[in-house]
């Protein structure tokens, strides 16, 4: 399993998903690649402690996608 950080400059938030999650998309969002300006995508982790510790290092909140990861 890989996972993805999005990282939102609007609500200040790092959010971790993985890969298959329809909300990260592999990295290419709901939009298929549409992210905007607020949203970048950070390429794939190959453990979530790694994407968490990425998603720290942005020095934004860091969640969990509430719809795959925070069930772990």
């Amino acid at each position: 399993m890989l996972y993805w950080v999005r990282e939102n400059v609007t609500t200040d938030v790092a959010v971790i998903h993985e890969e298959t999650c329809p909300h990260c998309n592999y990295g290419l969002g709901r939009g298929g690649g549409t992210t905007g300006k607020n949203n970048k995508w950070h390429d794939p982790f190959d453990s979530l402690d790694k994407a968490k510790s990425f998603a720290r290092g942005t020095g934004r909140q860091v969640k969990k996608c509430g719809h795959c990861v925070a069930k772990r």
